[in-house]
């Protein structure tokens, strides 16, 4: 399954999905997302280490096929 195989990617290289939601209400502005993602990991290069792996790729080729949107990244100011 896609989600499973996902998270284990995430995970081996310090990343946790935060948030996976399809029923978004946006409360202010024009932004309407049809689904929304939220990763935390440890740093910026771990976020990249992880996007450019061998074992995301071949999921990332899957969702690109299926799915648009797109990609932030952004560190906490907290």
């Amino acid at each position: 399954m896609y989600v499973d195989a996902f998270c284990k990617t995430l995970e081996a290289h310090g990343g946790k999905a935060l948030v996976g939601a399809k029923d978004i209400e946006v409360i202010e502005g024009a932004w309407k997302p049809r689904s929304l993602v939220i990763l935390s990991f440890p740093s910026k290069a771990a976020v990249s280490s992880w996007y450019h792996s061998t074992e995301y790729g071949s999921l990332l080729a899957l969702r690109l096929k299926h799915a648009s949107g797109s990609f932030l990244v952004a560190e906490s100011a907290y």
